[in-house]
Parts: C-alpha cells; sequence; structure tokens
C-alpha cells in the first residue's frame, strides 16, 4: 500500500511538472515570433506570359507593369518545409498536435504595407493581428504579434520604418503607435492617452516627426522622434483644411499625403501642415471618390 501511494505521488509530481512546463511553453509562445525561412519569390512571373500586364493599357504610354504578389510563407521556397521557430512549435511538437493546429501562415485582411531602406517589406494584418515582414534578402517571412507588456496587437493598420531599423505600428484598438526593433521586439509606446484611434502613419526621414492619423478625433497628430506630441494637423468639417475620418497616411518630396476618406478626396499638406492642394470628390464617374483608403 506505501508503494502505491508513493507511486501515485510519483505520477501526481510528474504529471504537475508537465502542466507547469506546458504552462511556460504556453505562455512563452504567445510571446515567440514565427519565422519561415526559404528563398523569397513572388507568386506572378511576368516572363512567362506572352503580354506583360501593363497599366494604363495601349495607346497610352504605360506606367505600372504588374510583378507579383505578396501572399504569406507560399512566397518563400524551402529545402525542407516550413521551418517555425518559436516555442509554439516547439509546444505543437511535445503534445503531438503540430500537423492539426498549424495553419498556413498567410495574409488575411492586410491594411497598410511600406518598405525600409533595406528593402524588408512590412505588411500589417488586422484579421491577423499582427505584422507580416518580407525579407528577401535574409530569405525570411516573419509575423509578429507582441505589441508591449503581455500585450498583443489588436488592430494594427499603419506601419512605418523609423530610425535606427526601429518600426512603427499603429494599432486602432489599442489606442497606441507601438515602437519595435528590427527583430519585432516591443520597445515602447507613442501617444497613450493622446489618440483616439490611430490608423494611418508615416514618417518624415529629414526631420523624424511622426505623423499618426487620429480617425476619430478628425485630425492627424505629429510627433517628434522622441514620442512628444508637436503639432495637429486640421479639425473636423469640409472645409478646405479640415478633415472627416481621415485614415491612410503617406509622406513624400517633403509633403504629407492624407486620405480624408469620409470627405472623399484626397488633402496634402506641407511638413508644417499648410494645406498645398487637393483631389477627388464624391461622386460615382472616373476621377471621382467614394471611401478612399490607402494612399
Amino acid at each position: 500500500m506505501a508503494r502505491c501511494r508513493d507511486s501515485r505521488k510519483i505520477r501526481v509530481t510528474r504529471a504537475a511538472r508537465w502542466l507547469l512546463a506546458a504552462a511556460a511553453l504556453l505562455a512563452l509562445a504567445g510571446c515567440g515570433t514565427t519565422t519561415i525561412r526559404g528563398v523569397m519569390h513572388y507568386q506572378f512571373d511576368p516572363r512567362a506570359l506572352e503580354r506583360p500586364l501593363l497599366y494604363p493599357p495601349a495607346p497610352e504610354v504605360p506606367r505600372y507593369m504588374y510583378v507579383g504578389e505578396l501572399l504569406g510563407e507560399q512566397n518563400f521556397v524551402k529545402d525542407d518545409g516550413p521551418a517555425r521557430q518559436g516555442l509554439q512549435g516547439v509546444w505543437h511538437f511535445l503534445v503531438g498536435t503540430f500537423e492539426a493546429t498549424s495553419a498556413r501562415v498567410v495574409l488575411q485582411r492586410p491594411q497598410g504595407g511600406a518598405v525600409d531602406e533595406n528593402g524588408r517589406i512590412y505588411v500589417t494584418d488586422i484579421s491577423r493581428h499582427a505584422v507580416f515582414v518580407f525579407d528577401e534578402k535574409e530569405g525570411e517571412l516573419q509575423v509578429w504579434e507582441a505589441a508591449f507588456g503581455v500585450k498583443k496587437f489588436v488592430s494594427p493598420v499603419g506601419v512605418a520604418p523609423a530610425s535606427n531599423g526601429e518600426v512603427l505600428v499603429a494599432d486602432a484598438d489599442l489606442g497606441v503607435v507601438v515602437r519595435l526593433d528590427r527583430r519585432g521586439n516591443p520597445i515602447g509606446v507613442i501617444g497613450r492617452g493622446l489618440l483616439k484611434r490611430p490608423t494611418g502613419l508615416a514618417r518624415d526621414r529629414k526631420s523624424g516627426a511622426i505623423y499618426v492619423s487620429d480617425t476619430h478625433a478628425h485630425d492627424v497628430k505629429v510627433f517628434n522622434d522622441e514620442g512628444q506630441l508637436i503639432g495637429l494637423i486640421g479639425d473636423r468639417g469640409e472645409g478646405s483644411v479640415a478633415l472627416n475620418f481621415p485614415t491612410h497616411l503617406a509622406f513624400v518630396n517633403n509633403e504629407l499625403y492624407v486620405t480624408d476618406t469620409m470627405n472623399s478626396r484626397i488633402q496634402v499638406f506641407t511638413a508644417d501642415g499648410i494645406p498645398v492642394r487637393r483631389f477627388g470628390q464624391r461622386g460615382l464617374y472616373v476621377g471621382n471618390m467614394v471611401r478612399p483608403k490607402g494612399v
């Protein structure tokens, strides 16, 4: 009888250890980064077509040629199947559920995109609650989920490269701009308590100014590289300097392009917020817009 009780105690102790180990793995896995390695390729080869896809078509002078699409892990040719890193893969391997539970790493509802000076392509996915990082030079696809502390991304929309290889991500539901290092590790937030629903994101590399489209505040908030609020652009309305649910942003040639979504137009400002021009209006004809988003 004594041996029986001791045996039960040993079995319980071992079970407890396994449960603790499993809990630790799961807790750490939530902070892991999914990584797929291989040779990156696009899902479309224009050389395989007799006639490449050009826009606008003849007789107009073409300005764009379609060269491919980014989907996810299928953009990487792998020698031995998906190489998934992180403790999530370890856990599934230990309990024997890897094949049954691992879904393909693919984009579902991409929202915003950006390219850094090294050619890495960042795509936010509001359905996957993550940022996809396509790195052609390194032959890697990474999926970043961690936002700050124990928080994961909820509704990542805007994304922009920052200084020192850092990356900025605007999460509409978390109400902040998350600052990440080049490997996707959270290192801080911007706009906590100041932003209502941040969506679009752009950065002036020369000055370091960070522009955040605050959709529910109907303005664009400007922060410096240290994350301090230094300016506001626009307020709600339909006038020449007003905004109505602004969303995506772009900063090009010292000008800020703002998607003025519910005013059905694009507004252009100087880096200091002075209106320069605008184009588009509500309608159903060529050149009209309904609810523009990306720019």
